[in-house]
């Protein structure tokens, strides 16, 4: 009996964790650095995309593709230039593989043009010839509400 309730228990959590991941959503995590307020998604194919605090002034975007990334060649150093669509709107940016997190990272400014685009759209994608990542794509719906509470944790600067 209580095998049976464990394992309920613990398919009942992971639906629970699935659903949290799947909508945006802003909280406290525990990082290198201490606390940071960290807005949150993931797709059904696995892929995750996150936004925090960076330097003041800007916002730190992580993008994780499903399945995880290695770059070509092995490359800790990597840099490559991806397509991200947010709407209707095309940015050209570079991302910066950080080896320790194997993420893709992007810094963003406060007020740039693809910042205030993420409130206002219904997705994101992001894709690149040169990383071999096919489009990756995440809902927006809920993303403006979960920036903001990300923005107001943030130092000013």
């Amino acid at each position: 009996m209580r095998l049976i309730l464990a394992s309920v228990m613990f398919v009942v959590a992971a639906g629970a964790q699935a659903d949290d991941c799947s909508k945006w959503g802003a909280s406290m995590e525990e990082g290198e650095g201490g606390s940071r307020m960290v807005a949150r998604i993931c797709n059904a194919a696995g892929g995750e995309l996150t936004i925090e605090c960076g330097a003041p002034g800007t916002l730190a975007m992580a993008f994780g593709p499903p399945g995880g990334f290695t770059p070509p060649g092995d490359n800790p150093e990597f840099v490559g230039r991806f397509s991200i669509k947010v709407g209707s709107q095309s940015f050209e940016r570079d991302m910066t593989y950080a080896d320790m997190d194997s993420l893709l990272y992007l810094d963003l400014k406060s007020k740039d043009d693809l910042t205030a685009a993420l409130g206002k759209a219904e997705a994101i994608s992001f894709a690149s010839t040169k990383a071999g990542i096919a489009e990756t794509k995440f809902p927006l719906n809920g993303a403006a509400s979960a920036l903001k509470k990300v923005k107001a944790a943030c130092p000013r600067g």
